[in-house]
């Protein structure tokens, strides 16, 4: 290759040219040329078949030393919002762009001058030897030239390919529940499946919940606040994140608490938005309950492997503070409802840790108007989605020289029982104060002990029903994708579920596409990783349908790509979960009661652990709480202390099937002279040799 290629742009309008040169421009001026081509004729006004050229469309040129390709604005698409052009090269193929996400959109842009561009979210060096041009991706080299017809021959030829795309698998499986009665206000538990929902860990692009649900404030309407402008609620649950630090194919949970509109959120305790801790953002709202349990920031461990067994876990209040009339010196009450996690597993069964009142109460302050509005005051909402959502599946998209779309999704995977099925979710129960509140109420005021086990007769739960039928709308996206022309997944065609009954969520996979896999951890069926973009009758969009790995052209260059994690976009070294250091700090004053402590689990990480007095620990001491009011909870919690114990039945246990078990490292016992009334916090989690 005897030189780089050179980039320049020159727009065409109304046969009156305008050259602007890069030496003209600011230096990190950033040059957008559209080179990535999908084989299909353009229908619109502005046609790039005709010979002579319209005089209202906007030309594109690549100008280098051979032959340039020729793109042409043909309008915006149809829905009008102006932020997707579309276009057609000379040789009749159309593209889109989108003009307002540059950092997304598909299209060449020159970084400082030099011969490195940014194609698609990824870097790639331009090299030409006057005939030919060569693109390979910086970071690893790879050569896309054969994937890119136009760029491995002499420029200005018939495209032939296409550069292959990347994309994301998005969507919802949506359970079909019934309607319970509204008094079922305080709480509720469920079993979900756990699992690697994909063969290998592909990248931190990666985000898919598995089951869970999302609990509301049952509030009264109307608000004093448009419904768009007051989201909060508790929706965490198993799943993969991009921000997890340390992730691995067994899913981790999270608590999952939602502040106002996303202000703040908490996953555990330590565990909030960003790493500033000098700002709030829900890192001070969970605070520690179990003297037997280590709650990792970056998410609780379940035993690496798990595969199909029940995760029971649940959210019921427990009066563990008083109200209060006055919150930060101004008139505004936060209430008592402190919600509490609790687990069903093998080796831990319990209450976890809870959401502080203040954690729901601290956006009054902002704004008056909402007071008595969240979780720390309202009951419940009785009546929720049950669902499956994911974010990112990773998946690429290519066509071939027919103008045929083609994508492959990475190896996607669900636990599968001896009779086929899949069992993904069981035994949904609903709850009243009855069936804990009021006994740990009259108990703390001086009553007789309660054990802890929650009430499951019909004046305090109910067992909500599954009805039959999962509504999918899992759907192919990629920043190369309009959002009004992104197509669904038929997954229904190889997806049955009349197999569900109305205690458990199953499904059963059918199709020549579907293949079942032994694992050392149990069984598990793939789903179709193949697809292919069908069209009929009045449907434009089209719909992808499962197709066999030999059914889709090799030209296409999918069946070479591969979902390893080093080629994720956002693959990173991970960070270290550090809490505040400073003498000063909640952390060291008035400081933990005994400490430091090490263990390494299985994510990798290595957790290092303080005891601390409960009502000393750091989420409490950020709670806008007299000393006063924290000694009462102190006393509350040693009541709790002594009498529930780590492996009793609290929650109702699952009608059928295994327990899954936490990672046996995050069980501790408290030292001696600290059994009762000492909790673990974690203030470290990192790499260590």
């Amino acid at each position: 290759m005897s030189h780089l290629f050179k980039v320049r742009i020159i727009f065409k309008k109304k046969h009156k040219e305008t050259e602007i040169k890069l030496r003209e421009m600011k230096k990190f001026l950033m040059l957008a040329i559209m080179f990535i081509m999908i084989n299909m004729i353009a229908q619109n006004y502005c046609t790039a078949q005709t010979k002579s050229k319209p005089e209202n469309c906007t030309y594109f040129q690549i100008v280098g030393p051979t032959k340039p390709i020729e793109w042409v604005f043909v309008g915006l698409d149809k829905s009008g919002k102006n932020k997707w052009l579309e276009l057609n090269n000379s040789e009749g193929v159309t593209e889109y762009i989108e003009i307002e996400r540059d950092e997304w959109s598909i299209y060449l842009k020159a970084v400082k001058g030099n011969s490195t561009v940014q194609i698609d979210l990824y870097q790639m060096n331009l090299i030409t030897d006057g005939k030919k041009i060569k693109i390979v991706n910086v970071k690893d080299n790879y050569d896309y030239s054969k994937l890119v017809e136009p760029y491995n021959k002499t420029v200005g030829q018939k495209s032939t390919g296409n550069l292959i795309k990347n994309g994301n698998v998005h969507g919802y499986l949506i359970a079909n529940v019934e309607e319970v009665n509204k008094s079922y206000n305080a709480g509720y538990s469920m079993y979900a499946a756990a699992w690697p929902l994909v063969k290998e860990y592909p990248g931190r692009s990666f985000q898919s919940g598995l089951f869970g649900t999302w609990m509301f404030p049952a509030n009264k309407e109307p608000l004093p606040v448009k419904e768009e402008d007051f989201y909060t609620d508790i929706e965490g649950g198993l799943g993969w994140w991009t921000g997890t630090e340390y992730p691995t194919e067994t899913p981790k949970f999270i608590m999952g608490g939602v502040q106002l509109n996303f202000d703040g959120w908490a996953n555990g305790p330590g565990a909030g938005k960003g790493r500033d801790w000098n700002e709030n953002k829900g890192k001070y709202g969970v605070a520690q309950l179990s003297p037997w349990l280590l709650f990792p920031p970056d998410g609780l461990n379940l035993k690496q492997g798990t595969c199909g067994e029940w995760f029971g876990n649940g959210y019921l209040p427990l009066p563990l503070t008083e109200s209060i009339s006055n919150t930060e010196g101004k008139n505004i009450s936060t209430g008592n409802q402190c919600w509490t996690l609790f687990l069903n597993t093998v080796n831990f069964k319990g209450p976890v840790a809870f959401f502080t009142p203040y954690f729901w109460s601290e956006a009054s302050i902002k704004n008056p108007l909402l007071k008595g509005l969240f979780l720390d005051t309202r009951p419940s909402n009785a009546n929720k989605e049950f669902q499956m959502e994911t974010q990112h599946i990773h998946s690429f998209e290519a066509t071939d020289s027919k103008g045929q779309r083609y994508s492959r999704m990475a190896i996607t995977q669900y636990p599968v029982g001896a009779d086929g099925n899949s069992e993904l979710l069981q035994r949904l129960m609903v709850y009243n104060k009855r069936a804990l509140w009021d006994k740990v109420s009259a108990w703390f005021k001086g009553g007789n002990p309660t054990d802890g086990r929650i009430g499951i007769d019909k004046s305090s739960a109910y067992m909500q029903k599954f009805a039959r039928g999962i509504e999918p709308t899992w759907e192919f996206q990629g920043d190369h994708i309009p959002e009004k022309k992104r197509a669904l997944m038929d997954i229904s065609s190889f997806m049955n579920t009349d197999v569900t009954d109305s205690v458990t969520l199953k499904i059963h996979w059918e199709g020549d596409f579907v293949k079942r896999r032994k694992t050392i951890n149990g069984d598990v069926i793939t789903l179709p990783q193949y697809y292919k973009l069908v069209k009929s009758g009045t449907n434009d969009i089209g719909t992808w349908i499962a197709v066999a790995s030999g059914d889709v052209p090799a030209e296409t260059g999918l069946h070479e790509k591969s979902f390893n994690r080093a080629n994720d976009e956002y693959e990173r070294e991970s960070l270290t979960y550090l809490t505040p250091n400073e003498e000063k700090s909640s952390w060291k004053t008035p400081g933990p009661a005994a400490g430091p402590f090490k263990v390494k689990i299985g994510d990798g990480s290595t957790l290092t652990y303080y005891w601390y007095r409960f009502a000393d620990q750091p989420a409490l001491l950020n709670a806008n709480l007299s000393n006063n009011e924290r000694e009462e909870m102190q006393r509350r919690v040693e009541l709790l202390h002594r009498n529930w114990t780590k492996d009793r039945e609290y929650l109702p246990p699952p009608i059928t099937g295994k327990l899954a078990y936490l990672d046996e490292s995050l069980i501790v016992t408290p030292p001696k002279g600290l059994e009762v009334g000492f909790v673990p916090i974690v203030t470290k989690q990192g790499l260590e040799k």
